[in-house]
């Protein structure tokens, strides 16, 4: 399960290895879960936010199919490009 969530093996060997020290490591192991908890909301944000873009473009040629023509009243302004590139700045 812990490598399904995008865990490392790193971070895997360390909560098997805290996990093997008992009730003195649950502050530790307690702390690893918020923090891939909170990795994954990020995951799910940026996932929404790349479903947006498709969404756009989905609808861009859907109205561009039923013109039969580019001239879309869908323009750059309408596209989510500042979520895009916040993205890429966080991940950079």
């Amino acid at each position: 399960m812990l490598k399904k969530t995008g865990m490392s093996l790193v971070k895997i060997r360390e909560f098997i290895k805290w996990a093997e020290e008992g009730d003195s490591s649950l502050e530790q192991r307690y702390q690893m879960f918020v923090e891939r908890r909170e990795a994954i909301d990020q995951q799910i944000n940026d996932l929404l936010t790349y479903r947006e873009c498709i969404d756009f473009k989905c609808n861009y040629y859907k109205n561009t199919l039923a013109q039969g023509s580019e001239s879309s009243s869908l323009t750059l302004e309408d596209f989510p490009l500042n979520k895009i590139i916040a993205i890429n700045n966080k991940e950079a």
